[in-house]
């Protein structure tokens, strides 16, 4: 058993599974509950723990976030394009935030710039100078990808103090105390950068988008 080799192969095996859905994906007509959910479970099944077992997400939780106000409502019970693109967000936070914290983060963008049916979406869009729910998913995604890129150096500076460690520690127990000291070290990142999270939307406050045409210094 060796923590290095399983940590490297899992790193390599989750990189090479991740992928980011472009907006230009999404599906160009409005979908029901039913092709929503199959749609996402196709493009996230890979992040599921158990694919087949895991229900990534369901027609209750979007149900909920709707209620919640974490979701903008369905239009005759038709999802639009920015309805997946905000899921497709949601999603990630979902593990580790509770749904007020998502619903602090998500409104205010929402709020501005999704629009309930993909032909209103396209219809915002295609105004000059005007910022589509698109525009906003495309600019995070791309972040995200570059720090996917980064995931693999990040993990393998772990691996290289692993290396050293619980050198006085019995020969028998070092691998298993050093897998140990990974998962810990995982879980310490894990916890920062939750509370991180939180503590912006504790005490500061998500800045609201300006109207168009109009100075934000002069808002009251």
């Amino acid at each position: 058993m060796s923590t290095r080799r399983d940590v490297e192969f899992i790193t390599n095996k989750i990189i090479s599974g991740f992928s980011v859905t472009q907006a230009d994906e999404i599906p160009k007509i409005d979908l029901y509950m039913d092709q929503v959910l199959t749609f996402l479970a196709e493009r996230l099944k890979r992040t599921a723990r158990k694919s087949e077992a895991d229900k990534l997400l369901t027609k209750t939780m979007i149900n909920n976030y709707v209620k919640n106000k974490v979701l903008i409502p369905p239009v005759k019970k038709k999802y639009g394009r920015d309805h997946i693109l905000l899921l497709m967000v949601i999603y990630y936070m979902k593990s580790f935030l509770a749904i007020d914290d998502i619903r602090r983060i998500v409104e205010p963008v929402s709020e501005k710039y999704a629009r309930p049916t993909t032909k209103s979406a396209e219809h915002q869009t295609g105004k000059k100078h005007r910022y589509s729910m698109s525009d906003v998913y495309t600019e995070v995604f791309d972040h995200v990808s570059t720090n996917v890129e980064r995931f693999p150096s990040e993990i393998e500076k772990i691996l290289e103090e692993t290396d050293v460690a619980f050198l006085s520690a019995p020969e028998e127990d070092r691998e298993m105390l050093r897998r140990f000291n990974v998962i810990c070290q995982l879980s310490a990142d894990i916890y920062l950068r939750k509370l991180l999270i939180e503590k912006l939307l504790d005490e500061t406050q998500m800045p609201v988008a300006a109207e168009p045409g109009r100075n934000s210094r002069n808002k009251t």
